[in-house]
């Protein structure tokens, strides 16, 4: 059955002209999402209507795509100093280890909070964001 899967991966890799490790990443990304997020639908005990955290107008492919920007995205946060992070964190109430929701401060709250001055705090996050898309991007 690995052969199968195998020539399977090769036969996709070279009719898409990917290589062989962009398609194992692909499945085994698909296959985990499925197997994750599947088991989220939720059944309103008044209806017969599933709940999925997941929009169904997403195609697999951008599916994918948001998957990896995500892990790309954790990385590079991981990459950050931790004042960097705390910046982060409390500015755009973005957690830097997984991605959720925190409260949002103001500016000017951030700054006092991690004793910066506004300005400071202000330069120090176009420099972080600066590094983040450029992780993105790469």
């Amino acid at each position: 059955m690995k052969d199968d899967i195998r020539d399977i991966i090769t036969e996709i890799a070279d009719e898409l002209s990917l290589s062989e490790k962009s398609v194992k990443t692909y499945v085994t990304a698909i296959a985990t999402f499925k197997t994750k997020y599947n088991a989220a639908f939720y059944a309103d005990d008044e209806d017969d209507e599933f709940y999925s955290p997941v929009p169904d107008n997403y195609t697999t492919e951008e599916l994918f795509f948001r998957l990896q920007q995500r892990g790309k995205l954790i990385a590079a946060l991981a990459k950050l100093k931790k004042t960097e992070k705390k910046l982060i964190e409390y500015r755009f109430g973005i957690c830097p280890k997984c991605l959720g929701n925190k409260q949002k401060h103001t500016l000017s709250e951030t700054s006092m909070a991690l004793g910066l001055t506004e300005s400071g705090a202000e330069k120090k996050l176009k420099a972080i964001l600066k590094r983040l898309r450029k992780a993105l991007i790469e």
